[in-house]
């Protein structure tokens, strides 16, 4: 339902997907972070 909604704005969809990017590109970076501490 609320992706039904969304969709009627065609223009909030490329704001949704861009916002998913940007979080998951921000969890691999801190993810990749947290790797580095521990690498000797």
């Amino acid at each position: 339902e609320s992706l039904k909604m969304v969709d009627k704005e065609g223009a909030t969809m490329g704001y949704l997907y861009e916002t998913l990017d940007r979080a998951k590109e921000a969890k691999t970076n801190a993810s990749n972070d947290r790797r580095e501490k521990y690498i000797i």
